[in-house]
């Protein structure tokens, strides 16, 4: 079976312009994002055995509001220690939910205080390839068709990106550590620490710092979603194309192929969550691997990733090597690497192991 590459990259292109040019930025729950992924399906079903439109709830807003909770709940604090020792403790509880809810909203997408948003409807598309005879394993290639905002420090500068973020964090947790100290100290001894003075200044003026993320993102202007990452789905389609299609002779024996574009990605891996919960039994019935497509940019920058989520999640060492080989055996400059918590440049595979899917497997399904 001859495989035309430079055929197969620009039919993948020419999808990708296709969708943005009719659909334009594609919020997860709006009808431009659906479109999407009926075009998406549509053309699925020109070389898949069988195609299906999933829909699900989610909440859009939730993931993003981690930052404004976060910046919010640092203010609050601040201003609550100049109103004397007495709200220490109420400041002490102000951060603490803070760190809380950025660790639960966005480091882990455990999404625990979505149902606090308005709900909306979104759309996962797939298709099957079933081999020649009785599938005794299964590959899942999936990308997601949904786009992002944007954030206004990515717009120019972006090098001090990392910067802004650290210095938020930096600054966040060296005063829940202050207040802390002070409520501690404060409730063993029952007097004020030497520095307790100093502490709500300090944190005054660690406000410059924080203040300004409350402003980040740029919740009315999306991105086009090219690279991040309606590529990745348009090229799971040519591959859909490459071992389907009635004419197509059948080349897979007993591994079923799952070509998969989830939505509302963006929002928290809420697509792949979704698509999950709802066949845990069916994809553990038989050893699945999972090769996820992401940020597709530049090939200098391909990686395979061995962690995800922000680091929290394991992904298959066994896989992520086989994959590296491969690539590296065929000319292509690739390497192993774990989730990167500094903002850069990244092309990326997230790779499941194949036979053993631990929840929380929705996670690997996209980073």
């Amino acid at each position: 079976m001859k495989f035309e590459k430079s055929t197969a990259a620009k039919a993948a292109l020419n999808l990708t312009k296709e969708i943005i040019t009719a659909c334009g930025v594609r919020f997860a729950g709006t009808e431009s994002c659906n479109r999407a992924g009926e075009m998406l399906k549509q053309e699925l079903d020109r070389s898949c055995d069988h195609t299906h439109s999933e829909e699900f709830e989610f909440h859009p807003a939730a993931l993003f509001s981690y930052i404004r909770v976060v910046t919010a709940s640092y203010v609050l604090a601040a201003g609550l220690l100049f109103f004397g020792w007495w709200a220490v403790y109420t400041s002490l509880l102000v951060l603490l939910f803070g760190a809380i809810y950025v660790h639960l909203q966005f480091y882990v997408y455990r999404g625990t205080f979505d149902h606090f948003f308005p709900k909306a409807s979104a759309h996962n598309v797939y298709g099957v390839i079933e081999p020649v005879e009785n599938a005794d394993r299964q590959v899942i290639i999936s990308g997601h068709h949904d786009s992002a905002c944007v954030c206004r420090y990515l717009l120019r500068r972006q090098k001090f990106f990392p910067f802004r973020i650290f210095a938020l964090v930096a600054v966040y947790y060296a005063a829940l550590l202050a207040v802390l100290f002070w409520s501690v100290y404060r409730l063993v001894s029952g007097t004020d620490p030497l520095i307790s003075m100093w502490i709500p200044f300090a944190m005054a003026a660690g406000s410059v710092v924080v203040i300004p993320l409350y402003f980040m993102y740029i919740d009315r202007k999306g991105s086009p979603g090219a690279g991040d990452n309606l590529i990745a789905s348009s090229i799971a389609l040519q591959l859909a194309r490459l071992f389907g299609g009635e004419k197509r002779e059948r080349v897979l024996q007993r591994t079923r192929l799952i070509l998969l574009s989830t939505d509302a990605e963006e929002a928290g891996l809420k697509g792949a969550k979704a698509f999950v919960s709802r066949r845990q039994e069916e994809l553990l019935k038989i050893p699945t691997s999972v090769i996820t497509l992401e940020c597709l940019y530049h090939l200098d920058d391909l990686k395979f990733i061995v962690s995800d989520c922000n680091g929290f999640v394991k992904l298959s060492d066994i896989l992520a090597e086989n994959c590296n080989s491969i690539a590296k055996a065929r000319g292509y400059p690739t390497r192993l690497i774990k989730f990167p918590f500094v903002v850069e440049p990244l092309t990326q595979l997230s790779l499941h192991e194949p036979g053993s899917m631990p929840v929380p497997f929705w996670a690997c399904l996209l980073n």
